[in-house]
This record gives C-alpha cells, structure tokens and sequence, in this order.
C-alpha cells in the first residue's frame, strides 16, 4: 500500500544502507600507528625539507613519482607533495582532496620553532598525532 510519500520507502532504506555500511575514514590507518613510525614519517618529512629548498618560491611541489621519495611517504600514496618553508603538506588516501586527507609535518607554533607537529585533517577536522621539539 501506498503511502502518498514516495520518499519515505527510500529514506528509510537510505538510513538501512548507512547503518550497515560503515562511512570509510582513509586517514584512519595513518591516524593508529606508533609514536615511532610517526617519528620515522617525520624524519622523512625533514628530508624533503632538507632536499627541497623553496628558495624564493612559495612552495617546491615534488613529482609524487620522484624516485627519490622515501618509501614511508611513497606508501600513504599522495597524489600531491608541498614543500614550503617550515612545513611538508601530503594531500593522501586518494585521488583528490575531496577522497582523501592531508597529512602535515610543519612547526606547531611561531613563537616556538622549534616545536614541530605531525598532523592529519580531514573535511574540518585535524588530529595532532605526533610533537618533537627539536
């Protein structure tokens, strides 16, 4: 029987759907691993820094098929790799920023340099995982 609203029947199964597909987060294996292969991520990111020195320029984007890429970062599969002063930007986990996430080495704070933070966001949401001060 009919209900008048064609949307209901939907709706409802649209509700069905999400409850039994879970939303896939692509930042969360990054967002679990250890204190110690964030340090090795971010040891990676110095060596871009280091690498790849902007210069004049605002930023140095790195072919993400340059052999030279160290295998940590080649794994999160970036499609974009951003180097700036004081900061490494990785768009990741897809093919573009709408699907996947950011990953971020960069200084924490201005007023101190030396505090460097390791970090994802997604959407409007950053997880700070990893901090070093240097």
């Amino acid at each position: 029987m009919l209900t008048g609203c064609i949307g209901g029947p939907f709706l409802l199964l649209g509700f069905y759907t999400a409850a039994i597909v879970p939303f896939h987060d692509p930042a969360s294996g990054f967002k679990h691993k250890s204190p110690a292969y964030y340090a090795a991520f971010a040891k990676s990111c110095d060596s871009l820094l280091a690498q790849h020195l902007v210069g004049t320029n605002e930023f140095v984007e790195v072919p993400v098929t340059d052999a030279s890429l160290p295998k940590i970062v080649r794994d999160v599969h970036p499609f974009k790799i951003r180097v700036s002063r004081g900061c490494v930007s990785i768009p990741a986990g897809g093919t573009s920023h709408v699907l996947g996430y950011g990953i971020n080495w960069q200084r924490q704070d201005e007023a101190k340099t030396n505090v460097w933070a390791l970090s994802t966001s997604q959407e409007s949401q950053t997880h700070l995982l990893y901090v070093v001060e240097r």
